[in-house]
């Protein structure tokens, strides 16, 4: 739990090894990858829960503010910002991902996914969010999935692609 607001700018990608909850309710706090690394990677089985935070200028090869291998639950969050060279411009997800009341917003992706991507065998859940101006180079300006996702009462605007295919 975070006391006091700021932007915190990382020299090196948390690594997520235990359960944790990262809670930032009523203060403003940015998790900031400075345009240069990945800003959490979850490890499989792990749980991490995020609420009221930022997670921005992520850069990686697959999920640019988060690699999620384990249980990833995002509340009232914001993921802008963020830019990956292949998969899941904001969140890469091999596990369990559940998105309550959240942004994607300005996230990029070079091949698929500007903002999330639910890999074969993931589960996904996503609601009351919005995605904005998330751009993907091939497919799936917001989302790509490939397994198992729900969406409710969330809006997709501004998402493009390059081949014009998927971008909400």
């Amino acid at each position: 739990t975070f006391t006091c607001g700021g932007d915190i700018a990382l020299t090196s990608t948390l690594i997520i090894s235990l359960n944790t909850t990262v809670d930032a309710t009523g203060q403003t706090v940015t998790l900031d990858g400075q345009h240069s690394i990945q800003v959490l990677s979850i490890n499989s089985g792990v749980a991490l829960t995020v609420n009221n935070l930022t997670l921005a200028s992520g850069s990686s090869s697959q999920g640019g503010a988060v690699s999620n291998n384990g249980t990833l639950i995002v509340n009232k969050s914001t993921f802008t910002g963020n830019n990956v060279t292949n998969l899941g411009g904001a969140i890469w997800s091999n596990g369990t991902l559940i998105v309550n009341s959240t942004t994607f917003s300005g996230n990029t992706s070079g091949f698929d996914a500007g903002a999330i991507w639910v890999n074969n065998g993931a589960v996904g859940y996503v609601t009351n969010s919005t995605f904005s101006g998330n751009n993907a180079s091939v497919d799936a300006g917001a989302i790509y999935n490939l397994w198992t996702l729900t969406i409710n009462s969330s809006t997709f605007s501004g998402n493009t692609t390059i081949n014009d295919s998927g971008g909400g």
